[in-house]
Formats: structure tokens, sequence, C-alpha cells
């Protein structure tokens, strides 16, 4: 009977250290919650269950790595966006399988996108070529007379040899991808519907995307935070598109946002904007650094060499331009800030190009 009271009262001991251990928990859980809630309103963080555990970590310092990312962004800008919380989540806290999820669509978009680019280049060839046969067809039929020489014939004919071989060789190349881009959605495509996490990057340039901007530009302007913005824009971007198609265009795309993703390091965040114009958001500087790091990207774009592996076309030079503006007047608008720097962008362009603007304040 001794045995079986000693039993009881050390099982009632164990649940009150049980209820004990639950309380302080619950209490534990209840202030961290209580500092986190405020930050993540102070910071416009929509309160969802993904958010809630980034910031709830934050608090409880349950992640060093989380916590370093976060401070050295609100260090860098005074605030933080729902954006880089996003990104805190991904890259800190997302379980293997939800990190997969992400790479998958953003590989699925990647490749359906150059699929789509290869081929519109296949077609544009295959129309060029088209054209170049009726041309030659017509020549063939001017050359009458006694004073056609064989010569002239196999002139005719060795030149069409030549563009066939050219169209050949894209061709081929497309039909390959095709091959590669078909195994590869098929395995992609059983797995799409695990995905629920949506993306903030660009598939094509790996840079922050459009979606990314407007949310963090609003956020800046919301809190009155001091920032300055660069819009950037390839110089004759059609012209490289017409002239080397536009796979080869995408290449030129892909080598200039690297170059200025790399010169503006920890300066700022650089997004696609649309097409082939960027904006990079420069937080706590003001518009002359904000030109001076423009400016280093200007150069360093220069210097930058395109080779196309299939048709040996070469780009030795490139050029962009920058419109720079900066939030001055706290009761302005996101886009009356976003037009003064299109408006610069213009000017630089009219001027001739590959500049920044304005000169001088």
């Amino acid at each position: 009977m001794s045995d079986i009271n000693e039993n009881n009262n050390n099982e009632t001991k164990e649940n009150k250290e049980n209820v004990v251990e639950e309380l302080d928990e619950l209490t534990y859980s209840t202030k961290n919650l209580k500092i986190a809630i405020p930050l993540m309103g102070k910071f416009g963080i929509p309160m969802t269950p993904k958010h809630y555990s980034v910031w709830y970590s934050y608090i409880a310092k349950a992640n060093a790595d989380l916590n370093a990312f976060l401070d050295k962004e609100i260090k860098r800008a005074g605030t933080c966006s729902s954006i880089i919380s996003e990104e805190a989540y991904a890259n800190y806290i997302a379980t293997e399988a939800e990190k997969e999820n992400i790479n998958i669509k953003k590989g699925l978009e990647g490749l359906l996108n150059e699929i789509y680019t290869s081929l519109g280049d296949t077609k544009s060839g295959a129309d060029d070529f088209t054209r170049y046969l009726d041309s030659s067809v017509t020549r063939l039929n001017n050359l009458e007379g006694d004073e056609v020489s064989a010569e002239d014939v196999l002139s005719v004919v060795k030149s069409v040899v030549k563009n066939i071989s050219h169209i050949r060789k894209s061709t081929d190349v497309f039909s390959k991808r095709l091959d590669e881009a078909n195994n590869e959605i098929m395995s992609l495509k059983k797995q799409m519907s695990k995905i629920k996490i949506e993306a903030t990057q660009d598939a094509l340039t790996g840079l922050l995307n459009r979606r990314s901007f407007d949310t963090e530009i609003e956020l800046y302007v919301k809190l009155k935070k001091n920032f300055s913005l660069i819009m950037a824009d390839l110089d004759h971007f059609k012209d490289i598109n017409d002239r080397y198609g536009h796979r080869f265009g995408d290449s030129a795309l892909k080598a200039v946002c690297k170059v200025i993703k790399e010169r503006i390091g920890d300066n700022g965040r650089v997004y696609r904007y649309g097409g082939e114009e960027i904006a990079i958001l420069v937080p706590n500087k003001n518009i002359n650094i904000a030109k001076k790091l423009a400016d280093v990207c200007r150069v360093n774009i220069e210097k930058i060499t395109i080779v196309d592996p299939i048709s040996e076309n070469t780009l030795s030079k490139m050029t962009c331009s920058f419109g720079v503006s900066t939030f001055e007047d706290k009761n302005e608008l996101a886009l009356q800030v976003i037009e003064r720097a299109d408006h610069q962008l213009y000017l630089a362009k009219s001027l001739g190009r590959n500049r920044v603007m304005p000169l001088s304040l």
C-alpha cells in the first residue's frame, strides 16, 4: 500500500513539474510575442504565421544567422520590409522541402523563359532564311544569256549552302534544348503543386523583382526613411535584340545586372523594374553618393564583353544610362520619387546615353 501511495505521490509531483514547465514556456512565449508583434507592426510586416515565426525567432535569439541577417538589413535601411522577412524565412526557417519548392519554381520560370527566347530566335532565323531563298531564286532567274558563267551560278549556290548550314545549326541547338527541357519539365511538373511561397526574385536575372521593389519603396516612404533611387536602362537594347537575337540580348542583360549587383554590394538593393530597366534603392545615402555608385556601375558596364557560342557574335562594349533622385519631401509619394529618377534617366538618354544624371545639383 505504501508503494502505491509513493508512486501516486511521485506522479503528482511529476505532473506539477510539467505544469510549471508548460506555464513557464507559455510565459516565455507570450513575453516574446508581446515584443515581436509591435516590432512587426512598426515595420509593416504582415501578421501571418510565416512572418510570426521569423520575428519570434528573432526576439528569442533562436537563430544567430537569422538575427545577423535582419540586424544588417535594419541597420542599413533603418527598417525592414516584408520582402526581407520572406527572405529570412526562406533562408533560415523554411524546411528543406519548402526551399526545394522555391528553387523548383524559379528553375521552371527560367527554363520556360529560355525556351521562349530560343524559339523566337529560331523563328527569326527561319524567316530571314526564307527571305534569302526568295532573293536567291530571283538572282538565279536573272542569270540568263550567253554571258552567264558557271562561277556566277556557283556563287549563288555557295551562298545558299552557307545559309542552310547556319539555320541548320540554329534549329539543331533549339531541338536539343527542347529535348532537355521536356525531360526537366516532366520531372518538375509533379512537384509544382507543393510550391506555396511567392517568389520575390526575377527568374532571368536573379535580381529582386518588381513586386519586391514596389513593396520596399512604399515602406520607405510610409516610414519617411531617407533613401535615394537609381534608375538604370541598358542603351540600345532593342538594337542588340534585333541584331543578335533575344537569347543574346538576355545574356547581355544578365551580365549588366550581375555587374550592377556586385558594384552596389551592401549599399543598396537591386531590382529588375521591367524589360531592360533596373531600379536600385540606396537607403540612408544622399543623391551625391548615389550618383557616385551609379557612375561606378556605368564604368564597369563598359568593360563587359558578350560572346555567343552558337553564332560566335561578339559584343565588346555595352553602355547604360542612369537617372538618380532622392526622397526629399517627406509628404511626397513613392511615384513622385520614381518619376523624378525616370526624368533624369530620360535626360541621360537624350544627351547621348552612357551617363549619370543629374550632372549637378
